[in-house]
């Protein structure tokens, strides 16, 4: 077997060329890749945090918003007033006077409006 003295000489270029690759320009891209890695997990886990904290904070507030719903449909105030006067005014006419019975079921008719527009968020 004869090895030609050339194929020595450019397997100790390739030796050399490898040893100075590896040692001066890929570890240190190792080290870049491994450190971006490294930034891009820890930015991964303060954006679940992030997001597992902006969660609960929509779901208090979700809550609070449904307490307070509740509240203002128990606690609605009882609009209709007990005595209307009939009053004339220009250009309108005469106020009629209303009964118990139609002023309760206004006063009911507008909560019940009030309560859904609030709740819906209109």
């Amino acid at each position: 077997m004869n090895i030609n003295f050339t194929l020595v000489v450019q397997a100790i270029h390739f030796l050399i060329a490898y040893f100075l690759i590896d040692r001066f320009l890929l570890r240190k891209v190792i080290v870049l890749v491994q450190e971006d890695e490294n930034a891009i997990n820890q930015a991964q886990e303060k954006l679940t945090k992030a997001e597992i904290q902006l969660q609960k904070k929509e779901n208090y507030k979700d809550s609070q918003w449904y307490n307070f719903c509740t509240f203002f449909q128990q606690t609605s105030p009882n609009i209709s007033t007990t005595m209307y006067q009939e009053k004339s005014i220009k250009g309108i006419g005469t106020i009629q006077i209303l009964t118990q019975k139609q002023e309760d079921a206004l006063a009911t008719d507008l909560a019940n409006t009030i309560t859904s527009g609030v709740c819906n968020g209109i």
